[in-house]
């Protein structure tokens, strides 16, 4: 035994060799001998002293493995190896010298399956613990709840800010800034006649403009960082002549969509429509200014407790507790709570409940919320933009059917090996 690290432990160096070799039998050796030293400083840490009892087995004095939870043992030398009813992951335990007949009496008296120095049983125990085992049904409950929760946190930290300048866009927003620039266009095209359209024709020439405009992602961040700008202010009980929002670059972006929309219908030179867009500019921030300061009057003194939840669900430290959530309920769900013999059917086809779920929620609830909401807050009835929510499908069900086949190739595979010969 290695002097090396102080070792206290009850398992040598040679012990964690043979662990490693029956568990990882296929693997190859430069494998083995990483994991075999990785195991061994993890038990050189502390002392480690194992009590075997009738009523159980105790390392450290803390129940280690209770008779109740053992589903069968296989023994190899000195080693047990032992299946728990509840978990994937096998415990071992030394019993030599005294413990010896300690650990057959524990055996014995509970009625434990047990087979005697097989290392191939005992290769085949890890595989069938992963693939076979009990399932944890409360676990696998709240696992389950969690995800759902995780996810629908998620999506909402995602898409809120997106359906949150939606709802002011399609209040007013963004014809009250297209109107500003549709001034410039209309100052600078040239009449139906001149340019050899129909009334119809140029109609639709100026509706084709203003719908550039509008659709721009100038206006959509515009839109957002009013959102963010003003629910902040709610929030923190301020008036609205002390938030300070910059939008001048995207102005600016705006400019350059009207000029690219109108150079080509005008025969007036490049700065005269500049002056024109740059007046067009101060005339949009007074608009957005003013529509803005309407609402934020409307709504201060009854939706800060609201402005206060956005905020909350939109930062960056909620989403962080949504993937910390959401990496517990995996990680429950893959190794503690489902075999994978029933896990490669249950997550993907959660991931597609959760899919309809969401696709339900957000199309017909939340639009629904969105218009109410709108209209009691804002004084108009305001839509959402439900693509988020239909991306969303796609990709989630997507996910499902990549998930389903990935754990089905481990499966098989993970099968294969628990079948296979030494």
């Amino acid at each position: 035994m290695s002097t090396e690290h102080n070792n206290t432990s009850e398992w040598t160096l040679e012990d964690c060799q043979s662990y490693i070799n029956i568990l990882y039998a296929n693997r190859t050796s430069s494998f083995k001998e990483r994991k075999a030293k990785a195991f061994f400083n993890s038990q050189t840490k502390k002392n480690r002293k194992t009590t075997i009892t009738n009523d159980g087995i105790y390392v450290d004095g803390r129940l280690f493995l209770s008779p109740s939870s053992i589903k069968k043992c296989v023994s190899i030398g000195s080693l047990y190896f032992f299946e728990r009813t509840d978990s994937m992951l096998i415990r071992c335990v030394k019993a030599d010298g005294e413990k010896l007949q300690n650990m057959k009496d524990f055996l014995s008296v509970n009625n434990i399956d047990f087979t005697s120095d097989s290392p191939d049983a005992a290769y085949r125990l890890r595989y069938d613990a992963k693939l076979y085992k009990k399932s944890n049904k409360p676990l696998l409950i709240v696992a389950t709840i969690i995800f759902l929760i995780s996810m629908f946190g998620l999506n909402i930290n995602k898409n809120v800010p997106f359906y949150a300048a939606d709802i002011i866009k399609d209040a007013g927003l963004s014809s009250a800034i297209s109107g500003r620039y549709m001034d410039t266009v209309i100052d600078n095209l040239p009449s139906s006649e001149q340019a050899g359209m129909d009334v119809y024709q140029y109609n639709k020439l100026l509706s084709d403009i203003q719908n550039t405009i509008q659709n721009s992602s100038a206006i959509d961040s515009i839109a957002r960082k009013y959102t963010d700008a003003l629910t902040k202010g709610l929030r923190d009980g301020k008036a609205f002549n002390e938030i300070d929002i910059d939008i001048d670059d995207e102005l600016a972006a705006l400019s350059s969509v009207t000029y690219n929309s109108i150079k080509y219908y005008t025969d007036n030179t490049d700065n005269n429509i500049t002056l024109s867009l740059f007046a067009d500019t101060e005339s949009a921030k007074k608009a957005i200014n003013n529509y803005a300061s309407g609402i934020y009057a409307d709504i201060q003194y009854r939706a800060a407790g609201l402005a206060g939840i956005y905020q909350t669900i939109s930062s960056g430290t909620f989403y962080v507790v949504m993937i910390v959530l959401l990496a517990l309920s995996l990680i429950s769900l893959i190794i503690f709570s489902l075999p994978l013999s029933v896990s490669r059917i249950y997550l993907p086809v959660l991931f597609v409940i959760y899919a309809g779920l969401e696709y339900m929620a957000f199309n017909v609830i939340l639009s629904k919320a969105a218009m109410l909401l709108s209209n009691r807050l804002l004084g108009r009835t305001a839509s959402i933009n439900l693509t988020y929510a239909n991306t969303d499908f796609v990709s989630y069900v997507t996910v499902g059917v990549v998930l389903a086949i990935i754990m089905n190739i481990a499966y098989r595979k993970m099968k294969k090996r628990a079948t296979s010969q030494m």
